[in-house]
Order: structure tokens, then C-alpha cells, then sequence
């Protein structure tokens, strides 16, 4: 038997019974310290995907030691001697790089969730984290540190250097909630993002009512605090199912995909592109804006619709930081339907908004006739906002695919002056502001209604929710 299998072999043995004999406890952590130098440790990825959006939204990095045989060791075997020779900070800092490294390579907005020992915030976390995310170019706001509830913070210390953390745009998730001390005070005082839900409440929620009822509670928790969780340990088509009707936003587990080494998750990536299991390109680009008399109400819808991360970003409509003009996408959600309201915010986005998503508490099924006929979606709230929210997210899902259908059907000239006639109402405006004569856009429009199958350039823009397009 040569040496290094021999050495090996002495490894595998004492981490597994972790309880390391004397003889053998040196060799042990030389091994471990200097496997985190060498490049024996490795990063494994496990996808986490959006329930709302069906795609992947970014990766857990989970990590494996290598064995000069290739025998892959797991932390459960190898984390007590790197906690027992203080090497926590050493293996995050070693693991987030290669992280940064390898999740670029694959996308450009894919985050990152790494998990943190609560000794780890005794060191230079905010200097290490700022150090790779400059080197790489890496948005801090990629980065999700995932804290365990077994390790309760109590220091003032500790929680100083979180907030610090967050400041510079990492966020911070509760890893394995429900597992431990439950400290409520404490997400309160972090300001956590995301929490996620032990795996030993998911892996039987189709046969436990009181872990599905503790599940239910949760997300419920989670968003009254604009707050959203993510499922550990789905295996099956089943359990996926369930915890998409209770509205859980983001899922992570065997069902979608065991951890794998870069290779092949990109192989995996490359494999589900035609299973639509990718993000798709609107995800991120749309913005909402939620008017509503009740602003308590308004306010709880806008807290949902952004922990599901449906739109890019959601204001309360008297609260706007930004120009209508400068969407690329718009939506407007009303949550209390009112004419005079209906008037005003066609008059004030009619340029812009694509879409109106009414929410109507009191209409007769009379007046929701009409609306849609109008060209509206319009949803009948007589549900909580929970189900408001899920059913948002079904129009969106439609509405995308009315665009992806929109913008195969026009040529990008047509799509240009389409976008124009969303700006200007009289052909002399779209064609001076396109640089051609009037007798060329009464062309170009002639042909878009005739390929829309409308009377009116406003219902192709209204219908068809055509996304305004750079002119070429």
C-alpha cells in the first residue's frame, strides 16, 4: 500500500469517528490545514430555484474534501477537526473564492449562498468579502451569508460586524429555522432576508400535518416581514407540488438536483435549458407600481410581491423614485379599483404601462367583463394576499408569454415604431422622432394591424404588451 493511501486511508478513519486518538490527532490536522492550502477542498453546488418563475436562482456552495485516492470525505466527517483547530474562516475564505470564480463562469447574476460560523464574525469578514468582490468584480448584493439558528448570536460584537456586512448589500438567510434557539428578537435585530426551512419538517409534510401546519406558519411569518423562504430537502414531485401551493418562493433539494462539482452543473444547466428551468430574460427587468387609497394594504402587497421576487422593483405609487420613462417595463397594480383612480393613472403612465394588473375588491362580474375587454387583467380579490400575490404571478407568467409571442411576430423596425406610437399619438411625432417620412410609418403601420389582427395601434401596444425596443 503505497504512502498517500495509507495516509489516506488513517484520515477517512479518524474523522469518520471523530473522535481522534492521540497517536494519529497531529497527522490529522496537519492534513486538514493543509488540504485548505493545496486545494484538496472543493466546492460542490446544489441549484436553489424560484417557485414563481421556474428557474434557477442561484447555488448553495457545500464542501468536499478530496483524497490523494479521489475519495470524496463530507463535512460531517471533516468539519469537527477544521472547528477543533479554529480553521472555519480559512475554509469560507478559500470556498467563497473559488465560488466567485465558478458561479461567474456560469451566469452573471447568479447569487451566491455560503454557509458562515458564528466564530467567523470575529474575524475580518466585511475586509475578506470586500477583497474578492473587488478582485472579481462581483456585486456584494450576489452574496447570501447563511448563518445557522444552533449558533444564537448574542454578541454585540458579532451582530456589529453583520450589519456592517449588509451594508455594503450582502444579505444574510437563517439557515436550518425551526432546528434551534427560535431567537425572534434576533431576526429583528440582523434584519435577515431569507429564512430556510429544516429539511426535517419538508421531508414529510405530505403525511405530518404539524410539520405542514409549522411550514404554512413560517412563510406566513416570513412575509408579514417582507421576508422569503427557501425549502431545504425536496426530493419529489409531490412535495414540490405542496409547498408551491403554500407559496414558498424558492426550493432547493434532490428533486431539482444533487450537489455536483462545477463540470457538471454546468452540464446540468446546459441540459434543462429546453425544460425552461433557467431564468428567463424578463425576470428581473419589470417594475410595478402599486396604487391603492389603503396604504397599510398597499404596503403588505408590495413586502410580498418583492419577497417573491416577481418584479425588479415595486413602489407605492405616490412614493415613485424614478421617471416613467425610464422603464423598459411597466406595470401597474391597482389594489383597490376606483374609475376616477383608473383614469388618473392611464392619464399619468399611458405612454409607459403595458399592462394595468387591477386587483378589484367590490366589481360586479359585469364591470371585470368589461375591464377585460378593455384590455386589463383583472383579478378578483376576494382572497387573502397570499393568493393575491400567486395570482399576480400567473397573469405575469401569460403576460410574458404573450410578449415572447409579440416579439417573434414583429420585425425589430416594427417593434421600434410600435414603441414609438407608445411615446407620440399622431404619425408626424413617431416619424419625426424616428427620422423618416410620415408615408413610411403609415406603412409600417398598415402592416403591424394587419399582422396583429386590430383596428387601433393602441390595442397592439395595450393587447399585445409590446416591450419597448432600442431603435435600430
Amino acid at each position: 500500500m503505497s504512502e498517500a493511501i495509507l495516509l489516506d486511508s488513517v484520515i477517512v478513519n479518524e474523522l469518520s469517528n471523530v473522535m481522534i486518538s492521540k497517536e494519529n490527532d497531529n497527522i490529522v490536522d496537519f492534513l486538514i490545514s493543509s488540504s485548505i492550502n493545496n486545494g484538496s477542498f472543493i466546492n460542490y453546488y446544489q441549484p436553489i430555484t424560484s417557485f414563481v418563475a421556474n428557474e434557477i436562482i442561484g447555488y448553495e456552495v457545500l464542501s468536499r474534501l478530496r483524497m490523494p485516492s479521489d475519495e470524496i470525505v463530507y463535512p460531517q466527517d471533516f468539519l469537527p477537526v477544521v472547528i477543533k483547530n479554529n480553521l472555519t474562516i480559512k475554509l469560507f475564505e478559500r470556498c467563497l473564492e473559488r465560488a466567485i470564480i465558478d458561479v461567474s463562469s456560469i451566469s452573471d447574476d447568479s447569487i451566491i449562498f455560503i454557509n458562515v460560523f458564528k466564530s467567523d464574525f470575529d474575524f475580518d469578514l466585511l475586509g475578506i468579502i470586500q477583497s474578492f468582490c473587488e478582485r472579481y468584480k462581483f456585486t456584494p448584493n450576489r452574496l447570501i451569508l447563511e448563518i445557522n439558528e444552533s449558533g444564537c448570536f448574542s454578541s454585540d460584537v458579532s451582530i456589529d460586524n453583520i450589519l456592517k456586512i449588509k451594508n455594503i448589500g450582502v444579505k444574510i438567510a437563517l439557515d436550518d429555522f425551526g432546528s434551534g434557539c427560535s431567537d425572534f428578537d434576533l431576526i429583528f435585530k440582523l434584519g435577515i432576508d431569507k429564512i430556510k426551512i429544516d429539511r426535517e419538517y419538508v421531508k414529510d409534510i405530505i403525511s405530518n400535518y404539524e410539520h405542514y401546519n409549522f411550514i404554512k406558519t413560517c412563510i406566513n411569518f416570513a412575509h408579514s416581514l417582507g421576508v422569503s423562504c427557501v425549502v431545504e430537502g425536496v426530493e419529489d414531485e409531490r412535495t414540490y407540488t405542496k409547498l408551491e401551493r403554500l407559496g414558498v418562493d424558492f426550493c432547493q433539494g434532490y428533486h431539482i438536483s444533487e450537489p455536483l462539482p462545477l463540470e457538471k452543473i454546468k452540464s446540468f444547466i446546459k441540459k434543462n435549458v429546453s425544460k425552461s428551468l433557467l431564468k428567463s430574460d424578463y425576470t428581473y427587468n419589470c417594475k410595478a407600481i402599486v396604487y391603492d387609497n389603503d396604504i397599510d394594504r398597499s404596503n403588505a402587497l408590495i413586502l410580498r410581491l418583492l419577497a417573491r421576487n416577481l418584479f425588479f422593483s415595486v413602489e407605492e405609487c405616490s412614493k415613485l423614485k424614478f421617471e416613467p420613462r425610464q422603464l423598459d417595463e411597466l406595470h401597474i397594480i391597482e389594489i383597490n379599483f376606483y374609475y376616477s383612480n383608473r383614469v388618473f393613472l392611464e392619464s399619468k403612465f399611458k405612454s409607459n404601462s403595458k399592462k394595468l394588473i387591477l386587483v378589484a375588491y367590490d366589481l360586479m362580474p359585469f364591470e371585470i367583463d368589461l375591464l377585460n375587454t378593455d384590455g386589463h387583467y383583472v383579478i378578483r380579490s376576494s382572497m387573502g394576499l397570499n393568493d393575491t400575490v400567486h395570482e399576480i404571478s400567473n397573469v405575469y407568467k401569460i403576460m410574458d408569454t404573450i410578449r415572447r409571442r409579440t416579439i417573434n411576430l414583429f420585425t425589430p423596425r416594427e417593434r421600434a415604431v410600435i414603441s414609438a406610437f407608445s411615446m407620440f399619438n399622431k404619425n408626424v411625432d413617431v416619424a419625426d422622432h424616428l427620422g423618416v417620412s410620415q408615408g413610411t410609418i403609415a406603412a409600417y403601420k398598415s402592416k403591424i394591424l394587419k399582422k396583429a389582427n386590430v383596428d387601433k395601434i393602441y390595442d397592439v401596444i395595450l393587447k399585445e404588451k409590446v416591450i419597448r425596443v432600442e431603435q435600430e
